[in-house]
């Protein structure tokens, strides 16, 4: 789940970046070990290490692999879920949370 302020919201540049954020799970789900060592390869002295190694290959399967598709249903139990655990003070819907549902 990503973050954008409602105050300054450029639906194009979010699309954009849904888009990308599609390509770039597409790649690793059909690559995964040329996407291990891309990664690692960026501070390898930190990231290589058994603990990423174990989170990257049991996260493969959890990815959406259609990152942009919304399903209120699940947005607003998830809502309940941090309002019932006090996480949340309040209970906004996915409406609110998602402009084009």
């Amino acid at each position: 789940m990503f973050v954008a302020n409602a105050n300054s919201y450029d639906k194009q540049a979010i699309a954009k970046f849904n888009r990308a954020i599609e390509k770039a799970t597409t790649y690793i789900v059909n690559h995964p070990q040329e996407s291990w060592k891309e990664f690692v390869a960026y501070a390898p002295d930190t990231l290589n290490n058994e603990l990423n190694k174990r989170a990257w290959r049991d996260t493969l399967t959890r990815f959406a692999l259609r990152p942009s598709a919304v399903d209120a249903a699940k947005y607003d139990a998830f809502t309940e879920f941090m309002y019932q655990h006090k996480i949340i003070s309040n209970k906004p819907t996915a409406q609110t949370m998602v402009p084009e549902l």
